[in-house]
């Protein structure tokens, strides 16, 4: 299977699922700030923690690998880190702005 695939392959929720799992965070606005409704968790923490994991953020990394290994770390369900990645294809550059902010910040 090609790294495309597994990418693809992720990609099992619809932009309803998305929209019904994600929200504004209503305290921080902006689209790096939303976050899983359920569980509470920003998006960019999600996406983080996976793009630590997988070396990086593209969409062909995020492997079955990686999204149970992020769900087991959260403790959330995997369709809950297919719905952050998700959104966060749609919202990339704000949520790298973010990352990238929240690295300096350590430096």
């Amino acid at each position: 299977m090609t790294a495309a695939n597994r990418g693809q392959r992720m990609l099992t929720l619809s932009v309803d699922d998305l929209r019904r799992m994600i929200e504004p965070d209503e305290r921080r606005p902006g689209p790096a700030r939303a976050r899983l409704i359920v569980e509470q968790i920003p998006v960019w923490a999600i996406v983080g923690y996976a793009g630590a994991l997988a070396g990086t953020t593209e969409s062909a990394s995020m492997t079955d690998e990686v999204i149970t290994r992020v769900a087991v770390a959260y403790a959330i369900r995997r369709e809950a880190v297919q719905a952050a990645l998700l959104y966060y294809g749609e919202h990339r550059r704000a949520i790298d702005a973010l990352l990238e902010a929240n690295v300096a910040a350590l430096a």
